[in-house]
């Protein structure tokens, strides 16, 4: 809300203003400032301005801030009630009691608590039912206390016989209704909310406090003191005017103070029972007696519902940690606890196997189509596999795009279970193809631990996928080699090195399957573009001149066309476009910086300098081995990434798999970094 109100000046100003004024009326009913004549202006008219401005102010904030909107709405109208019931009221020098702008201020009761609702709809999802017995002891034993206070003040209140005395006892019950629905709020939001609603709160419950301790005075004669209460509701205006202008806090009070949601129940609880005990020894009325006990026994209850509530909790809980969230089967925990229990208890005439799926071809519809749709295949393969297989055993989600299956045999044999559960994970569509490579053990026939279980099938589905990986972008790889070693030789033993390396670096870096592949092909494949570039040029001895290196810097876009036109090696291309950029950003031809370049493109990008170096050429001195990686390691944060650097310095210095000399000369062209 902004700092200034719709022709009223700042809120500073305002607030001021409503301030003087409310102190200017309790001077006046307290020692009757102004004399007789003020009270025209500084008794009823200023009561009921200074309630209507209070209204005034919730309007402006439900007008001009969207949060809470409606609930703002709601505590103007009841405010602007009281404002003109009182108004009216102050129109006759001697009202009846009732009179009509007694039935109009009734009406600030039911909007109050409409309002309090509305705030908590936004603020209270679903309330346990502890909650609820919360704020049900809270109400009940505040509740009890007014109750109790108005049997001493009027007992008739509590059976009233006429209709004076019914309106008052309507007043009476309105606020304690007030009290009581604040204080069961805030019980509801755990003793946490923001200050605007702190503000508001405050201000109905300080409004219907001094309604019912002028009620208690004036009925036990206190004449001073019941003019002075008379600011009871003007006071409460001033506090909503407060809350009004307090910007909005989004967020608060979701997260409740643990101590407090079981402390300050407590509290109420011993308020109640301390009322109980109270009147035994003196007349208290038996409504409050009721409320009292009433908040006794939803005490006395709470417990219970507190221990269920945890049991509940704690069951969900173990039920999250043992399912996979995305597919709702089980999660790696899971399997490995039934694995446990069942190896444990297992003979082998109760003989399960255990079988481990990888979707092929997974990466590439992420690719394709975004994480979104990927979640959305994994989701709907697992639901396949569960209602395929589900019958027969566990099905579980390992994470990632990898499945597992603990199934019985007997039902039906190893192999038909397994063919079963691969055609549910298995979809094709236009542009993509995803089916499962698996490996299976038998349990406890060839494990009688989890993890060798594991260990065995992993290794069996992963002998499987090598033997499965798709020929058509293999078939395709091997005919782009063969021409570009037909065109030229040199180049294209280079390009076979750096795949190997890339392949060693790669392996050092843990990088996935899929992952691995796609960048060894890519390092294979880099330089295909410079079949594009004339021999004059890729062959020239000395510098080549700008037009000439404008030429050699589209290789890598020339590369990704060519690759792009097998579908299966589109993401080969996007990292073979990338393999010159740079890690500080000076790289060609998207000036890609950092982890914006593909890892792939960052190793292959490596292994290509390092072979380079290390190999004869016409443009400059060839390096030994660790001549080098010296070379890389000062290139390390700038031109390269620093962690691959490291890791192929690791691969050579274990594994010495390029010699500490040229295996022959690279292609003539110049070095492209």
């Amino acid at each position: 809300m902004g700092e200034r109100i719709h022709g009223l000046g700042s809120r500073s100003s305002l607030l001021m203003i409503t301030t003087v004024a409310l102190l200017l009326h309790l001077a006046h009913a307290v020692t009757g400032l102004g004399g007789q004549h003020a009270d025209t202006v500084l008794g009823e008219p200023l009561y009921s301005g200074l309630v209507i401005a209070g209204a005034a102010a919730c309007g402006l904030r439900a007008v001009n801030v969207k949060t809470d909107r409606a609930a703002w709405f709601a505590l103007a109208g009841g405010l602007a009630a009281l404002g003109v019931g009182s108004a009216l009221s102050g129109l006759s020098d001697n009202p009846p009691f009732p009179s009509a702008g007694d039935a109009v201020a009734l009406l600030l009761y039911p909007a109050a608590c409409a309002s309090m609702f509305l705030f908590l709809r936004d603020r209270v999802a679903r309330p346990l039912v502890g909650q609820l017995l919360d704020a049900a002891i809270a109400a009940l034993a505040a509740t009890a206390v007014g109750a109790m206070l108005l049997y001493h003040a009027s007992p008739g209140l509590a059976n009233p016989s006429s209709a004076a005395s019914a309106t008052q006892a309507a007043f009476a019950a309105g606020d304690l209704i007030v009290i009581a629905a604040m204080v069961g709020a805030c019980a509801l939001t755990g003793w946490r909310f923001d200050r605007a609603w702190v503000l508001a709160g405050a201000g109905l419950v300080a409004g219907a406090l001094g309604d019912l301790a002028h009620t208690h005075h004036a009925a036990l004669g206190f004449h001073s003191a019941h003019a002075a209460l008379t600011i009871g509701w003007p006071a409460a205006a001033l506090l909503v005017c407060f809350g009004a202008f307090e910007p909005p806090e989004p967020g608060r009070g979701k997260n409740p103070s643990y101590w407090r949601v079981l402390v300050v129940p407590m509290l109420f609880a011993l308020v109640a029972a301390a009322t109980v005990v109270y009147g035994q020894f003196a007349q208290i009325g038996s409504l409050a007696f009721a409320l009292a006990l009433a908040s006794l026994l939803a005490a006395t209850v709470r417990p219970a519902i507190g221990f269920r509530e945890n049991v509940r909790v704690l069951s969900r809980s173990q039920h999250e940690a043992l399912t996979d969230s995305l597919t709702g089967l089980g999660n790696r925990r899971s399997l490995m606890t039934d694995l446990r229990e069942l190896i444990k208890a297992a003979d082998r005439n109760s003989s399960r196997v255990l079988i481990l799926f990888d979707l092929d071809g997974f990466k590439q519809y992420n690719d394709t189509f975004g994480h979104p749709a990927g979640d959305a295949l994994l989701a709907r393969l697992g639901a396949n596999l569960q209602k395929a297989v589900g019958p027969y055993g566990g099905v579980y989600r390992m994470g990632g795009d990898e499945f597992c299956v603990l199934l019985m045999v007997g039902m039906a044999s190893s192999r038909t279970l397994t063919s079963i559960a691969a055609a549910a994970l298995s979809e094709r569509g236009e542009g993509f193809n995803v089916r499962a490579s698996y490996g299976a053990v038998m349990i406890p026939d060839e494990a009688r631990e989890p993890a060798l279980a594991l260990k065995i099938a992993d290794q069996r589905m992963y002998a499987q996928k090598e033997k499965r990986r798709p020929s058509t972008s293999r078939q395709t790889r091997d005919i782009l080699l063969q021409v570009l070693r037909e065109r030229d030789p040199e180049l294209g033993e280079h390009m076979s090195a750096v795949g190997e390396l890339s392949r060693r670096v790669g392996q050092r870096m843990r990088l996935l399957p899929e992952e691995l592949d796609e960048t060894v092909r890519a390092a294979e494949l880099h330089d295909i573009g410079k079949m594009a570039i004339p021999d004059a040029i890729l062959h020239k001895r000395g510098p080549l001149d700008e037009r000439e290196w404008a030429f050699v810097h589209k290789h890598t876009i020339i590369g990704e066309r060519i690759l792009s036109a097998a579908p299966a090696l589109i993401p080969v291309a996007k990292v073979v476009r990338s393999s010159h950029e740079r890690w500080d950003g000076h790289g060609y031809p998207d000036g890609l910086a950092g982890d914006a370049i593909p890892l792939g493109a960052r190793i292959v990008s490596v292994c290509d300098a390092y072979h380079a170096m290390t190999s004869a050429r016409p443009y400059g001195e060839t390096l030994d081995r660790d001549e080098g990686l010296t070379e890389l390691r000062k290139a390390a944060g700038s031109e390269f990434d620093a962690r691959v650097v490291a890791a192929i310095c690791d691969v050579i210095s274990e594994s010495q798999l390029m010699p500490r000399k040229s295996m022959g000369p690279v292609a003539g062209a110049p070095k492209l970094a």
